[in-house]
């Protein structure tokens, strides 16, 4: 069976910033924002997508893996989780970094129910059990601003699940209610477009 699964995220990130020496200026007070240093944090967001399938050229489909919020459940397709990077920032204010995450979802799930002659009424589910990227950034810093672009490697570790309802499927041993489960460890998932991103950085310590 092929499987295809597209995720695309909001976040919203907080983060532990390194900060530098400042300028001193006689007479006044004076903030340098600096970017080069490791950094520390973690991210809240909310993930949606679909998943594609296919067991042979006659039998495919596709399912989304959304799932509003339930404020009676706490359920939802929302996600937590850490991130660690690095930034070295040039004297030309040209910000190289790389950063990776990881990401624990609540629910980005999705099932389909699918009939075929051959194989009788079953159904095929995905659930991302949690995934994460690996980037590289480049940038220009504009005081407590960096504009910058990222890209990189995504990966997820997916579960997918196959259940029989009615029929027995020809040459197979599987009868209804029979349930079987495979879990795919960390692969590459690709992710719907890349980002462009504004940062603002913590003022670094002042002097008199």
């Amino acid at each position: 069976m092929i499987r295809r699964i597209v995720i695309t995220a909001a976040l919203i990130t907080l983060m532990a910033l390194p900060s530098g020496a400042a300028d001193s200026v006689p007479g006044s007070a004076s903030v340098a924002h600096q970017w080069t240093g490791f950094y520390a944090g973690g991210h809240l967001g909310d993930a949606w997508g679909h998943s594609d399938w296919e067991s042979d050229p006659t039998l495919s489909g596709s399912f989304g893996l959304y799932h509003g919020y339930n404020a009676f459940t706490g359920t939802g397709s929302y996600f937590a989780g850490l991130q660690l990077g690095y930034n070295y920032e040039l004297p030309s204010k040209v910000v190289f970094g790389v950063t990776t995450d990881v990401s624990f979802p609540n629910t980005v799930a999705g099932v389909q129910t699918f009939t075929s002659p051959s194989i009788g009424q079953a159904s095929f589910g995905e659930t991302v059990e949690y995934s994460g990227t690996l980037r590289g950034r480049v940038g220009y810093a504009i005081g407590d601003r960096l504009l910058y672009a990222t890209g990189g490697l995504a990966w997820s570790d997916d579960r997918f699940t196959r259940t029989q309802i009615v029929g027995t499927p020809v040459g197979g041993t599987a009868t209804p209610g029979t349930s079987e489960s495979q879990r795919l460890l960390p692969r590459p998932a690709p992710r719907d477009g890349g980002a462009f991103l504004l940062r603002r950085a913590r003022p670094a310590s002042s002097q008199q």
